[in-house]
C-alpha cells in the first residue's frame, strides 16, 4: 500500500493528474477485497488492478 501512495506522490509532485482508486466496500462476489487499489493518469497509465482479469 505504501509503494502505492509513493507512486501517487511521485505523479503529482511531477505536475501529472492522477488518481488514487481504492475498493472500500462490495456486496456480492468481487474479484478483488475492500483495500484494492490502482493508480490512473489522465494519460491512461494504470498501475495495480482493481478487477479480475476476466
Amino acid at each position: 500500500m505504501r509503494a502505492m501512495f509513493g507512486l501517487l506522490k511521485e505523479r503529482l509532485e511531477s505536475g501529472e493528474d492522477a488518481v488514487l482508486v481504492t475498493v472500500v466496500a462490495s456486496t456480492g462476489s468481487i474479484p478483488r477485497e475492500a483495500g484494492a487499489r490502482m493508480l490512473v493518469t489522465r494519460q491512461g497509465r494504470l498501475r495495480g488492478t482493481i478487477g479480475g482479469g476476466a
